[in-house]
């Protein structure tokens, strides 16, 4: 099976209110000495992985689109040590304020065809305070200009949840939908993480209660779907066929590596992660990844019951079987069926034959739910 590769971008125009990820400014000579180290890294894994085709490549941040002029030099150096199948999905995230219009066409050339655009908000006093740089108009602007650059396959993000936000910015995000066309959406809800501006801010806001929004993200569901967007993850949604490969495989526990500063990989079963440290990158090679073990079926299970394909029972029994996951006494696989039967009557799950799957009033309440499911 074909393996992801996930290339970490740590460095930020300005670091958001809400982000609690590894990310710094990173000055001229800082971001070379970074790519250069990338590119090393590169080669490494490409020994380490020696004969291993690679079919989604991902660029992630921090903000990506600040290097946008360098992608086409590192996606070289992955094709020189790995081989890249014809089609791979090559993506990158973009902040609107940090993307210029003439740079598409470079990177559409060196291979990138999709582009996920971090819009957050459809208002801008809330983008502002956020920390965002952009505005909405710029994030609509930049979304046009990728589509007139050739790019057909677009994301966007939405967060939900934000301070003053009502059930009403389901129709606001539907209106920007409409205008912008995109192929995905991913819309994740406001978290506040110790360390950030917005959580020593959090007495302060004016933060909608748990019921409004779980109001908002039902609203949400239903208005993507309006607009012909199908739910495939609890804060995932797209066009048919335009699911995004490269997260699958970390829903799915397929193999992926992950290059740079605080970047994880789950390769042949087990874990491993590079320390939050970019003059470690600088310095040293794959002696600095931390190792974390092998997946297990509790999170094998987890993972499946995030997708509304479900958890398969019998395909989970299949894993176990052939020594894929180690076995877990506390959890009974012959009884998830049965457990969800009462969880169906309240609407909460779908259960088809041996696969259980959430509905979106289930993914509210995920982490009960799947403890439920797989302990009683």
């Amino acid at each position: 099976m074909a393996v992801g590769l996930y290339i970490h971008i740590p460095f930020c125009a300005r670091k958001c209110a809400y982000c609690s990820f590894y990310s710094l400014p990173g000055g001229r000579q800082q971001r070379a000495d970074y790519l250069r180290a990338l590119g090393r890294h590169i080669a490494l894994w490409g020994q380490q992985c020696s004969g291993e085709t690679v079919d989604s490549i991902y660029f992630g941040g921090g903000t990506p689109s600040l290097l946008a002029d360098d992608i086409p030099a590192v996606l070289d150096a992955v094709r020189r040590h790995f081989n890249v199948a014809a089609g791979c999905e090559i993506s990158m995230e973009c902040n609107p304020a940090t993307i210029a219009p003439h740079q598409y066409n470079a990177l559409r050339k060196a291979g990138v065809d999709r582009l996920s655009f971090g819009v957050q908000s459809t208002c801008d006093a809330q983008l502002v305070q956020l920390g965002r740089l952009h505005t909405v108009q710029q994030a609509k602007d930049s979304l046009l200009d990728a589509r007139a650059a050739g790019f057909s396959d677009l994301s966007v993000d939405f967060m939900l949840g934000l301070p003053g936000q009502q059930v009403q910015a389901a129709d606001d995000m539907a209106a920007f939908l409409h205008e912008t066309r995109p192929t995905h959406i991913s819309a994740y809800m406001l978290k506040l993480e110790p360390g950030t501006p917005l959580y020593a801010q959090k007495d302060a806001l004016n933060l909608p209660d748990e019921d409004a929004v779980a109001d908002l993200y039902l609203a949400a569901v239903q208005a993507f779907s309006q607009l012909g967007y199908d739910q495939y993850e609890i804060s995932n949604f797209a066009r048919p066929g335009r699911r995004c490969v490269h997260n699958m495989k970390y829903w799915q526990l397929e193999d992926y590596i992950g290059i740079g500063p605080a970047a994880h990989s789950l390769y042949r079963g087990r874990r491993c992660y590079y320390p939050s440290d970019l003059s470690a990158f600088l310095g040293g090679g794959l002696e600095l990844l931390q190792h974390e073990g092998r997946s297990d079926l509790e999170e094998y299970c987890m993972l499946r019951l995030r997708l509304t394909d479900g958890l398969d029972v019998s395909a989970a029994s299949c894993q176990l079987r052939s020594g894929r996951l180690p076995p877990d006494p506390d959890i009974d696989l012959a009884a998830v069926i049965g457990r969800a039967a009462p969880l169906a009557t309240a609407g909460l799950v779908l259960a088809q034959g041996s696969r259980v799957s959430l509905t979106p009033a289930g993914f509210l309440l995920s982490n009960a739910i799947t403890a439920k499911l797989l302990f009683g």
